[in-house]
Formats: C-alpha cells, structure tokens, sequence
C-alpha cells in the first residue's frame, strides 16, 4: 500500500510511537511517505529514524509557530493560489468546516505544498486537530481516503478550547478512525462520533527491544521510575507527597524521575519543601537506550497519571507498556485508558488518582514483598508482548485499511 503518515513536528522526540508503527509498516513491504507541520523542537534523528532513514520519506509544509508568521506567509500563499487554485483555496478558508485547521491557515500550507501530486492513496492523520487538515485534503482530491487516530488531549480538552463542534464535519467524511484507548473511543463518541465506526488499536511497541530483565533484588535499595513530561496531567506532585510518608520507612527508597518539561522547577522545589529532595533525582530528557536501560534496574515503574485543571488527561500511558514488556510491574491509576493497559493485581496495581495516600500504600506492597516484583514482572512481559507489539498491532491496522479500500470500490 501508498500510506502517508500526516503528524505534526517531526521527528519529535515524544512521538516514538509515531515512528515505531511507520517502521513496523516499511518492515511489512508498504510504501509508507511522511508529512510534517515543521521540524520539531527536540528532534530525535536516531534510533528508528536512523534506522528507517526517515528524513528521506518527510516533507514539510513548513507552518510557521508563530502567529504573526503564519499570518503574513499564509496571506502570501493565498494571493499566490487564488490565481492557479482559486475554488480550494477559496475552500480551505472555510472556517466553519475545518474549524482550526482554516483558521489557522494550515490547510493554505498543505495546499500550497501537494497541489501539483497525485492524489494521496491513504493519508493517515495521528491526532485530531491533524485530521482536520486531511479532511480538507481529501474533499478537495488531494488524498483517496482518509484514517484519522486520536490520543487522547485532542478529544479530552481540544474540544474544550475549540468548542464540542470542532470535529463535526471530520465524524462524517473520514474513511476510518481509531482510538488509542476504550476511554478514547468513548470521548469521541460522546463528541459525535458513531461508536461503532472507531476500530480501538492501542500504540505498540517493538517488544524485541525491550529485553525482559532478569530482576535480582537488593534488600538495601528500592529503586522506583517515572519516565514522562514535567505537566499537570502526569500526577507527579502526588508522587512526591507518597515519597515524603514513606522515605523514612523505606530502606534505600530512591526515585529517580526521567523527562522534562514546564514544571520541572516547581516540582523541584517542591520535592525539597516536602524533604524528599535526598531520595529524588531530576534526571531530564533522555535517550530511549537509556530508558530501556533504566527499566531493567528499578525495581517498580510508576506513572501517577490525574485529570488536569484543564481537562488535559493521560492518553495510553506508552511507558506503562514498555516497562511492563521489560518485565517490570508497575504503578498507576484508574484513570482515562490505563487500565486498558494494566491488568490490576497481575501486571501491577492501579490506585485511584490524586490519592497519594493510595499511591503510597501500593508503593509499601513492592517495597515490604519482594517477591511481588518477580511475579507481576513475568506476568507483565508476557501480557505486554501479546497485546502491545507493534507487528501485531500493524497488521490490524492494515486489515482496517483494505477494508476501507473494498468498501469504496464497492462504492464507486
């Protein structure tokens, strides 16, 4: 098959997921090509990158951050395209049909970039507000038929910045959804879209590179892991307040906290005011290799995960997978899709969010009964290897593409 992957930046360093299926797919023998809004901040150029030689398969529509940029480049484009493509450009300043998307002037730049290409095979849309701007690709012909995968923030408080209609011309016109979650697939639902047209295929992951550990324990440390940004929505304040009632009844309790992000400050500052600063270590961003390394050595992998002021929620949670896969049990809540992804009392425990209190006490069952490590550890590998490879998970998704396809031939 032709699939084009529409993201946003490229190649951003949160996005593995994004890159794991496209190399799945390539492994697979389809043609896979690549659009992109701009280059990412922090982009990663290696590992599946590398591997796949992703720059050569990318194009970038180059979509200015700024909002004065985008103004004055896109009111450029559109002089330029009202000559040679009057009728959809006249289209993509649509604003009530493609809603951020037009208003915005994204769907100037992608059409300014593949006006003179043939029309896309597939064009595969990860996130909602990115599946606006394929909608108007395929209503003006540039791509056959449309897959549109949501995550997550784009259903959970998108629709609160932007208004419940947001995706209301996208429910009727996409060829094909999925959701990440069950929880997804319901908040698109209760936005409009028909339960029965979403196909749930969570992200997966290329077990085979996440070794399953051979977990010795030390009785003089306990070693717990969050990997994940520094925002609201990951709970690490309540993670904190768990360290503070257990650090002095923990023999060799560490915690060690991997990611970055807008709140780092505060919750270091935090973690000091609550004197937990000795047993916590802020490690920042970090290389994938790394982290894979980190989940063979901890002994628990935790991700508190709450609902933001914001309505910002947790999406799938990926690294609750990938430490299961490596073997490590973990922590978290009963929260958005999680425990699509944690078998509660096999894989790991999950406690009830924003209850440190919880959150402490299931830290207190690793800590006190090693034995659990080992035992949830296997069980975690094993269910995280049947359900969340990224080969399985591949061929799924193909199955739901040339079903797309037999239903528009049949069509047409």
């Amino acid at each position: 098959m032709n699939i084009t992957m529409m993201v946003g930046e490229f190649p951003s360093v949160s996005e593995q997921f994004i890159f794991n299926q496209i190399g799945a797919l390539i492994d697979a023998g389809h043609n896979v090509r690549i659009l992109a809004s701009g280059v990412a901040d922090q982009p990663d150029y290696g590992g599946v990158v590398a591997k796949y030689r992703l720059m050569e398969r990318v194009r970038f529509a180059n979509v200015p951050k700024s909002s004065w940029r985008r103004f004055i480049t896109g009111v450029v484009k559109i002089l330029k395209l009202l000559f040679i493509e009057t009728k959809k450009t006249k289209q993509a300043l649509n604003v009530d049909r493609y809603r951020t998307a037009a208003s915005r002037l994204k769907t100037v730049f992608y059409l300014d970039l593949l006006r003179r290409d043939s029309a896309i095979e597939i064009l595969h849309c990860h996130f909602g507000p990115m599946g606006l701007t394929g909608l108007f690709l395929k209503e003006v012909g540039l791509a056959e038929r449309l897959a549109v995968t949501f995550h997550g923030s784009d259903i959970n408080s998108y629709p609160l910045r932007h208004g419940g209609r947001v995706y209301h011309a996208l429910w009727d016109n996409s060829d094909i959804f999925t959701a990440n979650t069950t929880f997804t697939a319901g908040r698109m639902s209760d936005y409009g879209c028909k339960l029965s047209s979403i196909h749930v295929l969570p992200v997966g992951l290329e077990t085979a590179s996440f070794p399953v550990r051979n977990y010795v324990s030390d009785p003089k440390r306990f070693v717990l892991l969050f990997v994940g940004r520094m925002v609201e929505k990951k709970g690490l304040v309540y993670l904190i307040d768990a360290l503070a009632s257990l650090h002095q009844s923990v023999q060799g309790l560490e915690c060690k906290i991997v990611g970055d992000g807008p709140l780092r400050s505060s919750l270091e500052t935090y973690a000091r005011q609550r004197n937990v600063h000795s047993v916590t270590q802020f490690l920042g961003a970090m290389p994938g290799h790394e982290v894979r390394d980190l989940y063979q050595t901890c002994d628990v992998f935790v991700l508190p995960s709450v609902t933001a002021a914001n309505g910002d929620m947790e999406g799938q949670g990926l690294v609750l997978q990938e430490a299961q896969a490596s073997g490590c049990p973990v922590i978290s809540t009963l929260h958005n899709g999680i425990p699509d992804g944690v078998v509660d009392g096999e894989t790991g425990l999950l406690v009830p969010e924003k209850d440190s209190a919880a959150l402490a006490n299931a830290i207190l069952q690793f800590a006190t009964r090693r034995e659990l490590i080992t035992k949830m550890g296997l069980s975690a590998a094993t269910f995280a290897r049947s359900r969340y490879d990224i080969a399985q998970l591949n061929e799924q998704l193909l199955s739901v593409y040339r079903r797309a396809i037999e239903e528009n031939s049949a069509r047409g």
